[in-house]
Parts: structure tokens; sequence; C-alpha cells
């Protein structure tokens, strides 16, 4: 009779404990989510910034909430937090899934690593902070590429192959570009608008890169500008293609279907097409070096 009674209490007090890890490891998988609310209600809300945020507080917290735990309680708290960080994205805040994602399995190979070792626990915590400084940039360009990728793949999925180049683009020089001028090339084409700032810092790494292929007359450069009202819009174009660059300054002539052809609604955008007229990339901006999941050099060089 004793004997069940110590087994009812050994089981309550079992779940209690399994509860309580539950709990607790649900209230910290909210944790790096409501810091990305609240440096976006700050207005820190640029990716560099998330990037550092994101590294700092999951990493720290995945190793809080595990570190005291068995290894049967981390197999119950691996889903759980898991499950909320992605639950938490998904329905109320997608943009930086991607680094959350990144930023996640990183927390648990530096958790796992560092309880593996066999080392003082001011040394855990040395090398705990030390982690968190490596995964700053590793969660900044694997979230990039990853983002990118999915992205791209998505818009991709969306565009008629061989692409219906069918809408006309207008140089600065008056000039027209058509699906007859540009057969046979690979066009890299740079979308751009007025409302949107990160193209005028973008822009010049475009710049760049056309510059790398200056005189191959089989790669075709053009920036595009997406105009939402020609009144105001003209002056502010011939201000900026006034700057000398590497890429043929242009203008759509037919801005809504050009977004609806590519299925694209945000900039700056970029679009490739190769030389048999395929969308070999649709996406966000793709021309850095370490944007290594659809760096241009792959399709400019065939």
């Amino acid at each position: 009779m004793i004997r069940r009674e110590e087994k009812t209490i050994n089981c309550m007090e079992n779940r209690k404990k399994i509860t309580s890890i539950f709990t607790k490891t649900i209230i910290a998988a909210f944790v790096p989510f409501l810091t990305i609310l609240l440096l976006g209600v700050c207005g820190l809300s640029n990716n560099l910034v998330m990037a550092i945020a994101i590294a700092f507080v999951t990493i720290p917290t995945f190793y809080y909430v595990t570190k005291d735990s068995s290894a049967k309680e981390k197999w119950i708290q691996l889903p759980v937090f898991a499950f909320v960080m992605v639950a938490t994205h998904l329905v109320g805040y997608r943009p930086f899934i991607a680094m959350r994602l990144i930023a996640f399995a990183f927390a648990i190979l530096s958790v796992l690593l560092i309880e593996a070792l066999n080392i003082p626990q001011k040394t855990k915590y040395l090398l705990l902070a030390i982690l968190m400084l490596i995964s700053i940039p590793l969660v900044f360009v694997g979230s990039t590429n990853l983002f990118t990728y999915l992205v791209a793949n998505e818009m991709n999925s969306k565009v008629e192959q061989p692409f219906p180049f069918s809408y006309i683009f207008v140089t600065d020089d008056g000039d027209t570009l058509t699906d007859v001028s540009l057969k046979g090339k690979n066009v890299a084409i740079f979308f751009w608008s007025s409302h949107c700032g990160s193209c005028h810092k973008e822009l010049p790494h475009f710049s760049e890169l056309a510059a790398q292929y200056e005189g191959d007359t089989t790669k075709v450069f053009i920036a595009a500008f997406i105009s939402f009202d020609e009144a105001s819009d003209s002056a502010f174009y011939a201000s900026e293609t006034s700057r000398e660059s590497a890429f043929t300054w242009a203008k759509a002539l037919d801005s809504k279907q050009v977004m609806q052809d590519l299925g694209f609604n945000a900039f700056p955008h970029m679009t490739y097409i190769n030389k048999e007229g395929n969308v070999v990339y649709n996406g966000f901006l793709s021309n850095r070096p370490w944007i290594f999941a659809y760096h241009p050099r792959k399709f400019l060089e065939l």
C-alpha cells in the first residue's frame, strides 16, 4: 500500500516537473519573438540589427531552458521551442523567419557543444559569449541566402517560360529595348522606384557588377524604373539618371504589367533572363558576393 502511494507521489512529481519544464520552454521560446517586436516598435527593424538581436537572444535563451535538463527532458523541450518559434512568425511576423531558423539551428549546435564539454561553468559562459558573437555573421549571411532562395523559387514558379517579354523599356537616351533587341543575350534587370530607400544604396553595387562585364555585348544590364505617378516621378527620374553608371538607365512603359508578369510588389527587385529567354532568377537583390544562393555570375557567364 505504501509502495503504491510512493509510486503515485513520484508519478505526480514527475508530471509536475515535466509541466514546469514545458511551461518554462514555451515562455522562453517567446523571448526572441518579443525582442523582435520591441525593436520594431523602436524603429530598429533593419536586417543587421535583427540578426544581432536574434543571435544574441536565441542562443542564451535556449541554453538557459536546457542547461539543467536531462537528455529525455531536452527531447521534450526541443520540439516545443521550435514549434513556438516557427508558429509566432508564420502567424504574426514572417519577414524574419529565415533568421530565426538559422539562429535556432546554430543555438542547438552551440548548446550541445557547450554541454558536451567537461569544463568549468565560467568557461562555458565565456564559450557561450564567443559563440553568440560568431553567430551574428552566420545568422545574417545564412538567413539572407535562405530567404533569397525561398523567395526566388516561389516567384520563379509563377513566371511563364520562356518569359513573355512583350513590354518595352525606354532608355534615358530615348532608345527602346524590346524582346527583339534583347534576344540571345543574358539580361540583368534591376527594378527600382522613387519610394525605395534601399534602391539608392544598392544601385552602386549593381553598377559595380555591370562594370565587370564592360565591353561584353552578350550581357545587358538595365536599371528599370517603375513609376506609380508619372507627373511627380519624371523630375526625380531625370535627376537620378544624370549620374554615370556601367548599366543602362531605363523606364518601363507599362509598370503595372511588368510587376504583374514577374509577380513582385517590393523593391529593389532583380530579374535575370538567359539567352533562351528563360527567367533564371526572379527575386530580391542578389548581386553581393556573399549572397551565394543566387549569385549572378552563375547565369551571366553562361
